[in-house]
């Protein structure tokens, strides 16, 4: 039977239990069933503070004089005689500087630095003096000094910087008196400490590593303003990666991942390429079931590992990373060396850290904080794979 109210005095008849009054026990409460993990955080590197920081942080390297070219403003040389070649920025040669295009080698006479124009002989060293297309390589390879000629000067190269800005994480937590004295199934049994404290500690330690993640990923640099905030640039910001490779929807293959990691190769050498390939979970299949066909197993094989996690290939040994955040058509294949990266903190106090607010009367107030940015040198080192094929049924030994 129903129950019924007068004067504000509960009847209940029959054996009917009032559920607007029973009383309610959570005794297997329960935590977080989603994931939380963050392995980017974990094997990214950091670097302290500077001791005097400005309102962008840079970082640089340095590098030698470019070895390599492409004739600029996509001149082709139209014939075998021209003494005239054209190049993308002349600032980089001297005088008595070899280079090759195709398989002719050409020596520089003179330079013009306005025009970009070399002065070259033609078909040095025996070599056939031939017409060239457009945007065929130049390749310097040597400097040859003609004898009792003045010393050429050198072009002098001063290194590269790049930037990133300060991003300020903040969570604000405002709590009543009662709201924090009074217990709900999370916060049971916390006694004094209460649940103002409770959610600050929650949100230093679940929320925002979670969220710091998720802008190592995401996140683009943008400078703030009066009305806009700053954002610092994750792993994934495109001036951070060198080489970038779009497959055109092409099926992905171990093939075209060395390809790929070939340019990095020439680039930095094997000692400084990346290492560590984050990819998507259905990147990761797919790369990890590559060798399946070429699998043998015995008849009484108990267990069988149908996956590979890393490779020891042409180029050294690559590990597969999937990583539940990334996706393959926002984000692709990015292959680095994680701990290139270093996660900084504005100030020694812009760490993460629970601060206390002002009161506003009966209420507590808090928040959790940091201001960081991350370094990202090294981009030559870097790979990013994307849009690829991402049909299960274009990969027959996909598991």
């Amino acid at each position: 039977m129903a129950i019924t109210q007068t004067n504000r005095a509960l009847t209940s008849y029959s054996a009917d239990i009032g559920t607007g009054l029973a009383i309610a026990r959570v005794s297997n409460w329960q935590d977080v069933m989603t994931r939380r993990d963050t392995p980017l955080t974990s094997l990214v590197g950091s670097t302290s503070p500077d001791a005097n920081p400005v309102a962008t942080n840079t970082w640089g390297w340095s590098s030698v004089t470019p070895f390599e070219d492409v004739p600029g403003n996509t001149v082709a040389i139209a014939d075998a005689v021209s003494t005239s070649v054209t190049v993308t920025d002349a600032d980089q040669y001297q005088v008595s500087h070899l280079f090759r295009i195709e398989n002719e080698a050409m020596y520089v006479s003179a330079i013009n630095t306005t025009t970009n124009v070399l002065t070259v002989v033609r078909g040095f060293a025996g070599t056939t003096a031939a017409a060239h297309t457009i945007n065929k390589p130049i390749t310097i390879y040597g400097i040859a000094t003609i004898q009792n000629q003045d010393t050429p000067l050198s072009p002098v190269a001063q290194g590269e910087t790049d930037f990133n800005y300060w991003q300020k994480f903040e969570f604000g937590v405002q709590f009543s008196f009662e709201a924090d004295k009074i217990a709900t199934y999370e916060s049971q049994g916390l006694g004094k400490k209460g649940r103002f404290q409770m959610e600050l500690v929650k949100k230093l330690k679940r929320e925002a590593p979670q969220l710091f993640e998720r802008s190592l990923i995401d996140g683009r640099r943008a400078l703030g303003s009066t009305t806009s905030p700053s954002a610092m640039g994750g792993m994934y910001q495109p001036e951070y990666i060198y080489t970038r490779v779009d497959l055109g929807g092409a099926v992905l293959t171990q093939t075209l991942v060395n390809n790929v990691m070939q340019t990095a190769w020439k680039l930095v050498g094997e000692s400084g390429m990346g290492k560590t390939m984050i990819l998507p979970p259905f990147a990761a299949r797919v790369l990890g079931s590559a060798y399946n066909a070429q699998r043998q197993y015995a008849a009484n094989d108990k267990s069988v590992t149908n996956y590979v996690n890393k490779v020891n290939g042409w180029f050294g040994e690559i590990n597969l990373m999937p990583h539940y955040l990334v996706d393959d058509v926002k984000h692709g294949i990015l292959i680095c060396n994680p701990k290139d990266y270093k996660v900084k903190a504005m100030t020694t106090d812009g760490e993460w850290a629970i601060y206390e607010l002002p009161e506003n009367g009966m209420y507590e107030r808090g928040a959790v904080r940091a201001v960081l940015s991350l370094d990202a040198p090294s981009p030559q080192s870097r790979m990013l794979i994307t849009n690829y094929n991402i049909t299960p049924a274009s990969y027959p030994n996909l598991t």
